[in-house]
């Protein structure tokens, strides 16, 4: 890549990932309104499969490893080498109990947004996602390390 494109890509990713803002609050809000509470493995679960269909679209491999009590794990994979220089951790689940989304849905009040799980964890997998594809669709992902995403449900509930 060319030196201009080097020392202006910060500045690329944070246009792209402004123009994109109505996509990244409609994700989280997908995200925070599925009750997914640590002990609600089928919530979980599809939570795991929503990010699942949106790393795939970025060109990721992924692995799923089944969970009989709690929701799945999920292993996203950049590269298929299976070689890992960055490790992302994250979780899917909440701390709280089934019927916490009808009765707190999510919201916006001014710049703030509002919800069961919104800051821990909803809003980093969103992170996480929009990075990733920021990175993708500007052409950059040939230059970054190979990138492990591991999603685990249970830790809010240990």
């Amino acid at each position: 890549m060319k030196l201009y494109k080097k020392m202006n890509t910060p500045k690329r990713i944070k246009n792209f990932l402004e123009t994109k803002e109505p996509e990244m609050i409609l994700m989280l809000e997908e995200l925070v309104n599925q009750e997914s509470g640590t002990g609600y493995k089928e919530g979980v679960d599809l939570v795991g499969e929503k990010l699942s269909i949106l790393f795939k679209s970025l060109g990721y491999q992924l692995e799923v490893i089944e969970e009989k009590e709690y929701g799945n794990h999920l292993i996203i994979r950049s590269k298929p080498s299976g070689k890992c220089e960055v490790l992302l951790l994250g979780h899917m689940d909440t701390v709280f109990p089934k019927g916490t989304v009808k009765e707190n849905p999510f919201t916006i009040k001014g710049n703030h947004a509002y919800g069961p799980g919104v800051n821990d964890m909803r809003a980093g997998l969103v992170s996480i996602y929009w990075a990733l594809r920021a990175i993708k669709e500007l052409g950059l992902d040939e230059e970054i390390p190979s990138i492990t995403i591991m999603n685990r449900p249970g830790i809010d509930g240990e």
